[in-house]
């Protein structure tokens, strides 16, 4: 998954993430999911919604950013389990693993959650209204706006 790197005869540690390196996954992240959503959208139910809905609610509670990243993971999730198509999900699983450090740090350090809970929302509400295309585009400034910072994080840092 690209999480560790192996040393023959040494060990592993923990792979650190390029500023490239983070931007292409972002890429790769945003094909997936972009194509989640057109699967998955149409059948989505008012349950998943208001789901999806509560996560949010936590979100806007939670103190620590590892509860934050479980719970962005589980919202996102939500939008996509109706494509019902589990190995979709696992490779967006295996990306948003990759970042996921990143992220935490990025989170906490340039004070981007309150900007990515009014992306979810509009996103929600997009999902809600059944409207594939505003919520592809919604999502893609969401993602490019994440993959924006977190390469300048990762270039500063």
């Amino acid at each position: 998954e690209g999480l560790a790197v192996i040393y023959p005869n040494r060990g592993a540690s923990v792979a650190n993430l390029s500023e490239q390196e983070a931007r292409n996954i972002f890429e790769i992240r945003m094909f997936l999911e972009m194509g989640a959503l057109e699967l998955s959208i149409p059948r989505l139910t008012e349950e998943d919604v208001a789901e999806a809905e509560a996560i949010l609610v936590l979100i806007d509670g939670a103190h620590h950013t590892e509860d934050c990243n479980l719970l962005n993971w589980n919202f996102h999730k939500i939008l996509y389990r109706r494509a019902d198509n589990p190995k979709l999900l696992d490779q967006i699983k295996i990306m948003n693993n990759n970042v996921e450090r990143y992220m935490r740090m990025y989170l906490v350090t340039m004070h981007y959650q309150a900007k990515s809970q009014q992306e979810h929302r509009r996103l929600l509400e997009a999902c809600r209204n059944k409207s594939v295309k505003k919520a592809q585009n919604i999502l893609r400034r969401h993602m490019e706006n994440a993959a924006k910072h977190l390469a300048e994080y990762l270039h500063n840092k």
